[in-house]
């Protein structure tokens, strides 16, 4: 009988405690183990609860205002972001329609002044070299010629030479119009080249044609090369393969 009383109390004992299930602040159950003649210790009462809900509330209030403005946020960056991206692309197409733009109307020009410096360089000035400065400077660009004139001409003038430079000149004066009108179309080195062309005489005022080494006053002395060569005549004047222009 008492080994029958122990069993019962042991098998009391390692019964699970029950639970009360009252509210507690927040809402659940009470899960402290029922006490015999009292019950759970941490009940609460109605206004806490109700103290409870409402500040959760106010939390989750919170953190949904907190959500909205870090959405708006974003939403705002997103949006400026996009604005300045569009802004970019936006002033990348201007740009490249202006240059489109401007070389359709540079490109015709570019290509004037050229044929006309060209059809200057083409004008061969007889007796003259063409890289005397006075010719060589009328045109544009950097090329350099590539012979050294018409050097047969022979039976060439003076009326010849002057027509030749005068022709030379209006062409090249042509071309230097055409990039000093339009400056935003060439380069410095264009425009320099342009003022100097428009700066030069438009035509020969005198032509000092080749001749054999003589001296001053005509005299053709055949010991020209030896010393005291014309010490009678006024001294000896260098000879000249090349026409000489003079201007005004």
């Amino acid at each position: 009988m008492r080994d029958m009383s122990a069993r019962n109390s042991h098998s009391r004992r390692r019964r699970p405690a029950r639970r009360c299930g009252r509210p507690t602040k927040n809402g659940t159950p009470c899960k402290l183990a029922q006490e015999i003649g009292r019950g759970c210790r941490h009940h609460a009462t109605r206004a806490e609860r109700e103290a409870a809900a409402a500040a959760a509330e106010a939390r989750a209030e919170r953190a949904r205002q907190q959500a909205q403005r870090e959405q708006r946020m974003v939403g705002v960056g997103l949006a400026f972001v996009t604005l300045v991206l569009l802004a970019g692309l936006g002033s990348c197409a201007w740009d490249s329609w202006k240059e489109e733009q401007h070389e359709a109307v540079c490109s015709p020009l570019r290509t004037k002044a050229r044929a006309l410096s060209d059809k200057a360089q083409a004008v061969r000035i007889p007796l003259v070299s063409s890289i005397d400065p006075s010719v060589l400077s009328l045109q544009l660009g950097t090329r350099f010629p590539t012979d050294l004139g018409d050097i047969d001409a022979s039976a060439a003038t003076q009326l010849d030479i002057a027509t030749a430079y005068a022709e030379k000149r209006s062409l090249a004066g042509q071309a230097a119009r055409v990039v000093l009108d339009h400056q935003e179309c060439f380069s410095d080195l264009y425009t320099g080249q342009a003022t100097r062309i428009q700066q030069a005489p438009t035509e020969v005022s005198e032509v000092v044609m080749p001749s054999p080494a003589h001296c001053r006053d005509g005299w053709p002395s055949g010991s020209i090369g030896r010393q005291g060569a014309c010490s009678h005549h006024g001294g000896v004047v260098p000879g000249s393969s090349w026409a000489t222009l003079l201007f005004s």
